[in-house]
């Protein structure tokens, strides 16, 4: 049974003056192609579009991209903080809110696990290097310590598993209904969930950069029977 996925858009400003709104290849290469249909969630901010790309779909991914803006936790802005452009930020944010009106499985990637913390009221470290701590975040692997009390041991059935890394800012203050799923061995957060949804799981490494991982495997195959499960029930009102 197939099963189509939304997932959502990087924007920017070419430099001949021309805005885009493009996919990395890595998020749609390792879905696979005889289960899922890749549906590009454009950044729109007409709301009845919205719901009308979210009708037929079976889950969202929140994709990667550059920082969200701290105004939205009441920070001023560190130097090293590279913005998103504004109107990826706020398509990404009614994603996130309607997906969640819905009840769609919903996997968060990089800046998506950051957006779903943010939405949910919660605040981000903007830089991590101004923390000293063992573990390079912003490239190359480290260890990841995964809670047994979280969905993501029930996936993984494991405490630890390597992950890559590239990230320079990370979860500070987390958000109302969510919970630790997996921390580096310095504490930073490196999955959350949120605990009242079906399904939605925040992930700050990069699943689509090695999907032949085993953490990553079984990160996809849950998501992918959740949203197989959302498809066969359908759609029964907000939560």
């Amino acid at each position: 049974m197939m099963i189509r996925i939304g997932l959502s858009m990087n924007y920017r400003e070419a430099p001949n003056g021309v805005e885009q709104a493009y996919l990395d290849q890595g998020y749609f290469d390792f879905l696979p192609c005889d289960e899922v249909i890749p549906v590009p969630l454009i950044p729109t901010l007409n709301e009845s579009l919205q719901e009308r790309l979210l009708d037929g779909l079976a889950g969202v991914i929140l994709t990667g991209g550059n920082d969200l803006d701290p105004r939205l936790w009441d920070e001023p802005r560190h130097e090293k903080t590279v913005l998103l452009h504004p109107r990826r930020q706020a398509a990404d944010l009614a994603w996130y809110q309607r997906a969640r009106t819905r009840d769609l499985p919903i996997l968060g990637i990089c800046m998506g696990m950051q957006l779903i913390n943010v939405a949910q009221g919660g605040g981000l470290h903007q830089h991590l290097d101004d923390f000293e701590g063992p573990v390079n975040h912003a490239q190359g692997r480290h260890e990841l310590i995964i809670s047994r009390d979280s969905r993501l041991y029930k996936i993984f059935q494991q405490e630890r598993a390597p992950v890559n890394t590239s990230h320079h800012q990370g979860v500070a203050r987390l958000g109302h209904h969510l919970q630790i799923a997996a921390e580096a061995e310095d504490g930073v957060i490196e999955a959350i969930e949120h605990d009242q949804a079906a399904f939605c799981l925040g992930v700050q490494w990069h699943p689509e950069r090695d999907g032949a991982n085993p953490v990553n495997r079984a990160i996809l195959k849950a998501f992918f029977q959740a949203a197989r499960d959302y498809q066969n029930v359908g759609f029964s009102g907000s939560v």
